[in-house]
């Protein structure tokens, strides 16, 4: 994470380097070579646990991960201010399950996160689990200005890939059966940067009327 203060009253901007890991020490390297050393500080240690100097205008933070928000770093920007899948595989058309509003969001809120989902199955095939994957959108600070959109959708040139939640087993599946079900991202009380997200689903299929599939399944997602 990067925090910038902009003092009107000096020549010079002060920007704060915030990162975790032994890349720290290689940062100050690069900070000296470069002679930025009067306006570069580099803080070794976890965003959430530094204190700045002083109180910073401007956060840079790439916080987005797999399935969003894995790993669970969207609050440390708080404190301071896979596999590939065919699309033709899909069963469905996507559905959005979770938004996530970045001027109202709290950090509280990202303790437990729910959603609901509801899918049309559009071809009779074998049903193996479910995809994830997001989209962030971003305004324009100009007036008028057009937004742009970060999305990490199926095909999309991006490394975030998708998330796949495999079935215990595979769900053989027909045109117009409708999966319906709840999505749960629980942060983990410990290890504040895992997630543990549960899939509970059932299968209404038109050509078994009297027959109703359930199940639910968790996936704890480790850094």
């Amino acid at each position: 994470m990067v925090a910038i203060n902009v003092n009107m009253q000096k020549p010079e901007t002060d920007v704060y380097v915030v990162e975790a890991s032994s890349m720290g020490e290689y940062t100050r390297q690069l900070v000296k070579q470069n002679g930025c050393e009067e306006v570069v500080t580099v803080l070794q240690g976890q965003a959430e646990e530094i204190e700045l100097p002083e109180q910073a205008d401007v956060l840079v933070s790439e916080w987005m991960g797999n399935c969003l928000l894995q790993p669970h770093v969207l609050n440390n920007t708080w404190h301071k201010s896979s596999h590939l899948i065919d699309p033709n595989d899909c069963l469905t058309a996507p559905c959005d399950v979770l938004r996530l509003d970045m001027y109202t969001l709290q950090v509280k809120d990202l303790e437990d996160i729910k959603g609901q989902f509801h899918f049309r199955v559009e071809k009779p095939c074998v049903f193996h689990g479910f995809t994830a994957w997001f989209t962030a959108q971003f305004e324009s600070l100009e007036t008028r200005g057009a937004a742009v959109e970060l999305n990490t959708r199926l095909n999309s040139p991006t490394h975030w890939k998708q998330t796949l939640f495999m079935l215990y087993r595979p769900v053989s599946v027909y045109a117009e059966d409708a999966i319906r079900g709840t999505i749960r991202l629980r942060r983990n009380p410990v290890w504040r940067r895992h997630i543990t997200v549960t899939l509970h689903w059932s299968i209404h299929s038109r050509e078994e009327t009297d027959n109703c599939q359930v199940g639910t399944k968790s996936f704890p997602m480790w850094r």
